[in-house]
């Protein structure tokens, strides 16, 4: 797009510095560009997060851009260093509501009655949508139970019965979560993937033909249904224009994984449906026959557990928002539970802000809102009173 020809300057902004796909040679150029500049700890990250948005045709904001473009000469005379912990500091939040972001697409988190974290049932099927597919969750959950029973009793494949067995759980619910189905979808795909490379290589043994049959039916009718729904279409198109070089893939996935081992680590805040999730979403990123997809899930998924997760800890300095997490708390006193989870929120934040930082650097402009957010907890320099 070219503003002599007719083009305005808005748009301009919003197009891909790339009208095409990015070359191969390039995105791996700017990998090892962007790693140099990282291991400084001069706070590069104001700027690589800002130019992989300006690739994807995004962009902070209008405050970002204006402080990026005024930033005086007298703090560009300091060096590099010096100028990005300026311009930090600048775009930081200044006050004491965070601008916390909605929850995207796929695996979503709400808080249980317990005060943890659980898995919500985001992405549901619309009335007419369940009476389109209701063919579709009967094959599928016969082909399911024919899989599990050549399964069952059977050591070696025990994993794959476990997974058939979630998904069909997932299925089965009245209140149908496309967003869940979609993402036990891919790791039942995963498995099948894994299992042919296993049983390649000798490792395990081969399926029952009526057990490979049944397993193929299942992800062929699971494919079919995700694509004839409005919400599956919207994930199947988030992964599609989700891409990551593998060097980007691996970087994210390290990091990724040390924040799964955190999450499990805290049964105190986070539901063992959640550890589950997070920590089956992150071992598999980059892998199957659809990698992008699978890194789309773990991507999305620890970005709104992240998301969800803040919204609650930002009580802790923003009392005014407590009402909004007390009506997800039905029958609990707003004065004990929402304090208890959002110290409890807060300190998981408090004491994992270095991994919590890594994750920013190796997630793009995605988690802009959360490098802010670390700042601000980091400002205050104190672990929250355990107590109401």
């Amino acid at each position: 797009m070219r503003i002599e020809s007719g083009g305005d300057a808005t748009s301009l902004l919003a197009s891909p510095l790339w009208p095409e796909q990015i070359p191969d040679e390039v995105h791996a150029a700017w990998d090892r560009f962007k790693t140099l500049l990282l291991r400084t700890k001069e706070d590069w990250d104001v700027w690589t997060m800002w130019y992989e948005a300006a690739l994807r045709g995004e962009s902070f904001g209008a405050e970002s851009e204006i402080a990026r473009a005024t930033l005086s000469d007298a703090v560009w005379a300091k060096g590099p260093k010096s100028a990005n912990k300026e311009l930090k500091q600048l775009l930081d939040f200044s006050d004491e509501s965070p601008n916390i972001p909605e929850q995207s697409p796929g695996l979503s988190f709400t808080v249980q009655p317990d005060g943890r974290i659980g898995l919500e049932r985001s992405g549901l099927a619309s009335d007419s949508e369940l009476e389109d597919i209701a063919h579709f969750r009967e094959e599928i959950t016969n082909a399911l139970d024919d899989l599990i029973s050549k399964l069952e009793g059977s050591n070696s494949h025990v994993w794959i019965c476990g997974l058939a067995n979630r998904y069909k759980e997932t299925i089965a619910t009245k209140l149908l979560s496309i967003d869940q189905v979609y993402a036990n979808g891919i790791r039942l795909e995963n498995a099948r993937f894994g299992l042919e490379r296993d049983i390649s290589s000798g490792e395990y043994p081969e399926l029952q033909p009526e057990a490979c049959e049944a397993l193929d039916s299942v992800l062929t009718l699971n494919g079919l249904m995700i694509a004839s729904t409005a919400r599956g279409q919207q994930l199947l198109d988030r992964a599609r224009a989700y891409a990551l070089s593998d060097a980007a893939t691996t970087a994210y996935k390290a990091i990724a994984k040390k924040f799964a081992r955190k999450v499990g680590k805290s049964a105190n805040l986070f539901s063992e449906e959640v550890q589950y999730a997070i920590e089956q979403a992150n071992e598999q990123i980059g892998q199957g026959t659809h990698p992008q997809r699978s890194t789309n899930v773990a991507y999305t998924a620890n970005s709104n557990l992240l998301a969800k997760l803040a919204s609650v800890a930002v009580i802790v300095i923003s009392p005014s928002v407590a009402s909004g997490v007390s009506a997800s708390l039905p029958g609990l006193a707003l004065s004990e539970a929402t304090m208890m989870i959002a110290n409890t929120a807060w300190t998981f934040f408090f004491s994992n802000i270095s991994l919590l930082r890594e994750l920013c650097a190796v997630s793009g402009s995605d988690l802009s809102w959360l490098r802010a957010f670390l700042s601000l907890i980091e400002r205050r320099k104190r672990k929250p009173d355990p107590s109401p």
